[in-house]
C-alpha cells in the first residue's frame, strides 16, 4: 500500500512542479518584457527620487546642526558670562591649573 501513495505522491508534486515552473516562465517573460519597455525609464525615476532623497536628507541635517551648535554656544556664553568671576570655583583644579599653564607660556 506504501508504494501506491508514494507513486500518487510522486506524481502529484510532479504536476505542481510543472505548473510551477510553467507560471514561474510566464512571470519570467512578463517580467522580461517590462523590464525592455520600462526599465531605462524606471531606473531613471529611481536616480532622481535618490537624490532629491538625498538632497533633503542633507539640507534637514545642516538645519538641525547648525541649530544645535548655535544652541550650544549661546548656552556657552551665557554660562561664560554667569561664571566669569568664579570661574575657578566650578572648574575642577587640574583644569584651572592646565589654563594657567597655557596662559602664562603664552605671555
Amino acid at each position: 500500500m506504501e508504494t501506491k501513495k508514494n507513486i500518487t505522491n510522486k506524481s502529484s508534486l510532479s504536476k505542481s512542479n510543472d505548473k510551477r515552473s510553467q507560471l514561474l516562465l510566464k512571470v519570467d517573460n512578463l517580467m522580461e518584457k517590462l523590464d525592455n519597455e520600462y526599465g531605462p525609464f524606471l531606473l531613471d525615476e529611481l536616480n532622481k527620487r535618490l537624490e532629491k532623497t538625498i538632497e533633503d536628507f542633507n539640507s534637514d541635517l545642516k538645519i538641525i546642526l547648525n541649530q544645535m551648535f548655535d544652541a550650544y554656544d549661546l548656552r556657552t556664553e551665557e554660562r561664560k558670562s554667569i561664571h566669569s568671576d568664579s570661574d575657578n570655583l566650578t572648574k575642577p583644579t587640574f583644569i584651572a591649573e592646565y589654563e594657567e599653564k597655557i596662559k602664562s607660556k603664552k605671555k
